[in-house]
């Protein structure tokens, strides 16, 4: 990387495997260095848009509850069975690292049960969530919904917003939304 564009190099952590490999692919796919092809320049943010960010948080009890049950679900589905379809046909790949097919080949080689794969994909899905809510909460003006998304209320409050930033949006200048 350093020879097909240094700039990138020296923005890419050496350890972050998947960017390098992209980097690299983007400069042998361009024939030039990613950084021109890319532009490492700020980008000038959207213009023409608005922005209606609306996040869910339902009660965390709730929402727990319901990854633990998708989670047996999809254990109870088959999931065992297709990651081991999966290894027979591809091998150990990096996708089988995600939560569920982790634990499932945990259990595939003996090294655990499957209720405690399930169980170590539910803590999983669990943190994920949270992590997930926590990085969400960090990005400015999202509105809060403190429920699912397919709920009557939830429903009805993302339309409200939606149809209040519609009546403050001129469509006569032809500002997209």
């Amino acid at each position: 990387m350093k020879k097909l564009d240094p700039a990138s190099a020296e923005r890419i952590h050496p350890n972050d495997e998947p960017k390098l490999i992209r980097a690299i692919e983007i400069c042998l796919t361009t024939q030039q260095p990613m950084s021109q092809s890319m532009g490492d320049e700020k980008k000038d943010p959207l213009t023409g848009f608005r922005l209606l960010r609306i996040g869910l948080n339902p009660p965390r009890q709730a929402l727990y509850e319901r990854l633990n049950q998708r989670c047996a679900q999809m254990f109870s589905d088959g999931l065992i069975a297709e990651t081991q379809g999966l290894m027979e046909r591809y091998g150990r790949v990096k996708a089988l690292d995600a939560l569920g097919y982790r634990q499932a080949l945990m259990a595939l080689h003996g090294e655990i049960s499957e209720a405690e794969a399930i169980a170590l994909a539910q803590q999983g899905h669990r943190n994920y969530a949270k992590r997930q809510l926590t990085w969400f909460r960090r990005e400015p003006e999202v509105r809060w919904i403190e429920d699912f998304g397919n709920t009557p209320a939830a429903f009805e409050q993302a339309s409200a917003w939606v149809q209040a930033l519609l009546a403050k949006t001129p469509h006569s200048t032809g500002t997209m939304l």
